[in-house]
């Protein structure tokens, strides 16, 4: 008999992306809504996903930790600005990708090194604090970006 396994504890439910186009703030600012396409490319990513994983004869949260996973994801929004029209970059994966963890890794793995930085943008301070109505502390925006001062 099979045991069946634990759930992820940060997400029990399987509907976490492994990439995800969302918005964000680490309290600097109020992010922008996400665009009607990105709201429909996450969809699609999970909806995808769905049927890959049963494809793949996975549950969908073990297909979602997989390069398969990632590659449905990428795929979908690949999809999904294809639709809409959007013209520039896309993500260059095979179609199989999407079910073939083989062809997924091929497309996928690298020796690339990440390096994730997030840059703190300081100029035109004034009209920042004054047209920022969203941003909660604004009135103290010298407390929390003093470099202002400098010259």
């Amino acid at each position: 008999m099979a045991t069946r396994r634990k759930p992820f504890a940060n997400d029990p439910d399987g509907t976490r992306l492994p990439i995800k186009i969302d918005t964000t703030s680490n309290g600097e600012f109020q992010p922008r809504p996400l665009s009607a396409a990105n709201v429909e490319a996450n969809r699609r990513a999970l909806v995808n996903a769905d049927d890959n994983a049963r494809h793949t004869g996975k549950q969908r949260r073990d297909f979602l930790v997989s390069a398969a996973g990632a590659a449905t994801t990428l795929l979908a929004f690949n999809e999904v600005n294809a639709a809409t029209g959007k013209r520039g970059s896309s993500y260059e994966l095979p179609w199989e990708a999407g079910k073939d963890e083989a062809a997924a890794k091929e497309a996928l793995d690298g020796d690339e090194f990440i390096f994730d930085i997030q840059g703190h943008h300081v100029g035109n301070i004034d009209s920042w604090s004054e047209d920022s109505p969203l941003y909660p502390a604004r009135h103290n925006y010298k407390f929390f970006a003093p470099q202002v001062g400098c010259s």
